[in-house]
């Protein structure tokens, strides 16, 4: 990803966050003895690189709603969904879909702001390609809260075909 992609990434991300920074009250919610029920969320991402664009979508189930760690505010996820993106370079330009699953570790920080880590499994489809082949890896993320019912989320992840390592978007919970 080149440096102005990342600026132009970070910009965004500040300019969506500033109603929510104004108005936070920063009380650290990490140590926690109390038990909590999370919600399922939908969440929605997009990303563009370099002759990428694409998407994915994640459904969030909650396994354990208090972690593992007692006394830390921490919580898994169980993810199902999958990425889409259009590769384009010159004459090739390619689809590639991938449903994929995977796990993450919350660590609820602020009321406002939960950091993450996870990994992720699946199969990329390559149309017009010829790619069929696993995937996997590593994510690292945040989601933080801009009012009711909609937070933003913000991931880093590895890259693959057509895929970028950064993506912001939206969560939903229900």
């Amino acid at each position: 990803m080149s440096n102005k992609t990342v600026f132009y990434v970070l910009a965004a991300v500040i300019c969506l966050c500033m109603p929510a920074l104004v108005s936070a009250k920063v009380q650290p919610i990490i140590q926690d003895n109390v038990s909590l029920e999370r919600d399922m969320r939908f969440d929605i991402l997009g990303s563009v690189s370099n002759h990428v664009v694409g998407g994915a979508g994640w459904f969030v189930m909650p396994v354990l709603h208090d972690g593992f760690v007692p006394g830390l505010n921490d919580s898994f996820d169980l993810e199902l969904g999958g990425y889409v993106a259009w590769y384009f370079k010159g004459d090739a330009d390619y689809l590639f879909l991938e449903p994929a699953a995977g796990v993450k570790w919350n660590f609820h920080i602020l009321e406002e702001l939960t950091a993450y880590v996870g990994a992720r499994t699946g199969l990329v489809i390559g149309l017009g390609a010829d790619i069929f082949e696993p995937d996997g890896g590593g994510i690292a993320g945040i989601y933080w809260h801009l009012g009711q019912g909609v937070d933003l989320r913000v991931e880093l992840g590895y890259r693959h075909v057509g895929r970028a390592g950064a993506q912001i978007g939206v969560s939903f919970p229900f």
